[in-house]
């Protein structure tokens, strides 16, 4: 029955599996000339072997959901946007190594619900890195654009507008702490509209300071 389970099954049950056969290869007939003692040790490697075939059923559940959550892991860590869920990524992996230490402890049931606990907020972690992908240029291109349009000798005719921009990327800083990065990313378009008022008052004002030069 054992070498229906993969290798990588059959190497968490090892030890069992190595048991079960010495115990019946030490307890054959002319080997084992004591028939009784046979006979007992034979059926405690039974038991054992139900025991393990159990275990081994568990094992198998568990590898097969060690596979999906490590190629979840290994999408997210690969990720353009995995910044933006560096905190999943962190828990994640310390399930990983949770997991690993129940299942060499052969706490399997216990290392496949560790695994599985954060299997349903996959998609949603998934929809944050996205999120923080969309929010992160445009952020720093707002910023970017902040930095030039306060360089621009006119800049005193947008001091409103400037201050404006500013709380909303301060805003959208609160928001992408939460990890609610399409609330801030809401935050930067409105701050770009900010912006272009900003630039508009500016570009106004040069114009008038050079109509009044050339006057």
């Amino acid at each position: 029955y054992f070498n229906s389970y993969p290798a990588n099954v059959k190497a968490l049950l090892s030890s069992g599996i190595a048991r079960c056969q010495a115990a019946l290869a030490a307890n054959q007939p002319g080997v084992q000339p004591d028939l009784v003692k046979a006979a007992e040790a034979l059926e405690l490697a039974e038991r054992e072997a139900g025991d393990l075939q159990n275990r081994g059923d568990k094992a198998k559940a568990y590898v097969a959901l060690r596979g999906v959550f490590d190629a979840k892991l290994g999408d997210f860590k690969a990720h353009a946007g995995k910044a933006g869920i560096s905190d999943v990524i962190t828990r994640m992996e310390a399930d990983a190594a949770a997991a690993t230490t129940a299942a060499g402890q052969r706490k399997f049931d216990g290392a496949a619900r560790i695994l599985a606990a954060s299997q349903a907020e996959w998609p949603a972690y998934k929809q944050r890195a996205d999120d923080y992908l969309a929010y992160k240029p445009k952020r720093d291109a707002l910023e970017a654009r902040l930095v030039a349009l306060r360089k621009e000798p006119q800049a005193a005719a947008a001091v409103e507008e400037l201050a404006s921009c500013d709380l909303y990327l301060r805003q959208a800083a609160t928001q992408g702490a939460g990890g609610d990065y399409k609330s801030a990313l809401d935050s930067i378009t409105v701050g770009d509209g900010a912006a272009d008022v900003a630039q508009s008052l500016i570009e106004m004002r040069a114009e008038m300071a050079a109509l009044k030069k050339d006057d």
